[in-house]
């Protein structure tokens, strides 16, 4: 059995769900972390390394990369 990705959230719709509480602060960060769980698993790449092979290239400025 495969879990399921995390639905995505624009980060607006994000930002403004917890400004108006409608989020606490730790069900914030435990989305923000699922997410992140989520790409990593599916790329089968650490956010810290695909940080340091990203910064400093024209890459770095792509919308799906900014996502």
């Amino acid at each position: 059995m495969t879990k399921e990705c995390p639905k995505r959230m624009l980060k607006e719709e994000f930002l403004k769900r917890v400004m108006d509480s409608k989020l606490s602060s730790n069900q914030a960060l435990t989305q923000l972390t699922e997410q992140l769980h989520a790409y990593e698993k599916r790329y089968n790449l650490r956010s810290e390394v695909f940080y340091w092979l990203i910064v400093g290239t024209p890459a770095e400025d792509q919308p799906g990369f900014i996502a």
